[in-house]
């Protein structure tokens, strides 16, 4: 089982920039099950450092302050994030695209 806590990012607000996650260590895949808590509200396939959208966002509304999000499985190196309200943390954690999450994440 590859389980990593990618520890908190904090996210710009809706007019910064996207940020691309910590990278993975070497030798993981990239094809990984995410999971998602915090107060971001966009994550999704766009460039890292643009301020537009300008890729698939798989987020666009609530936030995830309560409970986290189970993602699926998501490539991890391509994935950015940002707040569309005020700078926010949120906290990653993944799992090997073979692994089931933990129960009650």
């Amino acid at each position: 089982m590859a389980e990593i806590f990618h520890g908190t990012i904090t996210v710009n607000d809706n007019t910064g920039n996207w940020l691309a996650l910590p990278a993975l260590p070497a030798g993981l895949a990239p094809r990984r099950r995410i999971f998602l808590r915090g107060g971001i509200v966009l994550f999704g396939y766009c460039t890292a450092g643009q301020s537009v959208q300008d890729a698939n966002v798989f987020t666009t509304g609530g936030n995830f302050n309560r409970f986290a999000s189970d993602c699926g499985v998501l490539d991890y190196s391509r994935l950015t994030v940002r707040s569309t309200a005020a700078p926010a943390d949120i906290f990653i954690y993944s799992l090997s695209n073979t692994d089931e999450g933990p129960r009650g994440m």
